[in-house]
C-alpha cells in the first residue's frame, strides 16, 4: 500500500484491480547491483546502488507502473461511467423509419 501511495495511487478509493499494479512492479527483479530499502518513517521505498553506495528515490519501472495505473484507471473510469448510464436507464431509443430502397 505505501508502494502504491508512493507512485500516485488512491489507496482508500481503487479498486483491487488497480492495486495489483503496485504489487506487480514491486516485485520485479531489480538489478544485481541494487538493494531494495524501505524507509520507515516516510513510508518510502528506495534503491540502493551496492557499487557506489549511492541512493536513488526511483527504479526504471515506477515510470512504466505510474503509465499503467493512468491508462488503466482511465479505463476503469470510462468503464464505470458506461455501466452507471445503462443502470439509471438513461439511454433514449429513437426509433428510424425505412427508407424506401
Amino acid at each position: 500500500m505505501a508502494y502504491a501511495s508512493q507512485l500516485g495511487f488512491d489507496v482508500e478509493k481503487d479498486p483491487p484491480e488497480l492495486l495489483i499494479i503496485a504489487e506487480k512492479y514491486l516485485n520485479k527483479d531489480i538489478p544485481d547491483y541494487f538493494s531494495r530499502a524501505f524507509h520507515k518513517d516516510n513510508l518510502q521505498i528506495f534503491y540502493i546502488n551496492i557499487l557506489t553506495n549511492e541512493i536513488e528515490l526511483s527504479s526504471e519501472y515506477e515510470d512504466l507502473a505510474k503509465k499503467e495505473y493512468k491508462e488503466l484507471k482511465e479505463k476503469y473510469n470510462k468503464d464505470m461511467k458506461s455501466k452507471e448510464m445503462l443502470t439509471n436507464n438513461k439511454a433514449i431509443v429513437i426509433l428510424r423509419k425505412k427508407w424506401p430502397l
